[in-house]
């Protein structure tokens, strides 16, 4: 079984045929990463705090990152969300556990770490905000203990960028 991340990559291939797709030269630390925070999936809590949390972790990495805030809608503007939080990565990865808990619990809904530009039907618009800093005892209390199933690869030698 293909990972989310080549599945996103095939799929934008597939729609743009002539549109060079590169896979990150950090492919293999976006896939781990996206595992390992895949781990908080049954956490019981909605988009603000899901983006604390992985921020929290990020941290922990000292994995530079943004959190983000602002809506996310459908480009055909029949569904919204506002407000809507998530991580903004260098590259333009967006990392989002949340969005199928708007849009439904459907492998078309983008989930996980994702190039928003493979998912032209989402589109996020926001501004950076400053996150909300955890204790990891609060982090533990949010997550319901998940996040100690957390598994991280550490912070790629240079920096996330094209």
């Amino acid at each position: 079984m293909t990972n989310h991340l080549e599945a996103t990559l095939k799929e934008a291939s597939i729609a743009c045929p002539t549109l060079p797709i590169m896979p990150s030269p950090y492919q293999e630390w976006l896939e781990e990463a996206e595992l390992g925070l895949l781990a908080l999936d049954d956490c019981r809590i909605e988009c603000d705090n899901m983006t604390w949390v992985i921020s929290y972790l990020f941290n922990r990495i000292k994995l530079p990152h943004k959190c983000m805030s602002g809506h996310l809608m459908l480009s055909n503007r029949k569904k919204y969300v506002t407000p809507h939080y998530w991580i903004q990565l260098p590259a333009g990865y967006v990392v989002d556990l949340r969005l199928r808990m708007w849009f439904g619990d459907d492998e078309a809904i983008p989930h996980g770490i994702f190039q928003p530009s493979m998912h032209p039907r989402f589109i996020y618009s926001g501004k950076e905000v400053e996150p909300y800093k955890l204790a990891a005892s609060l982090a533990s209390i949010l997550t319901d203990g998940l996040i100690s199933n957390v598994r991280l690869p550490s912070k790629p030698s240079r920096p996330l960028c094209k």
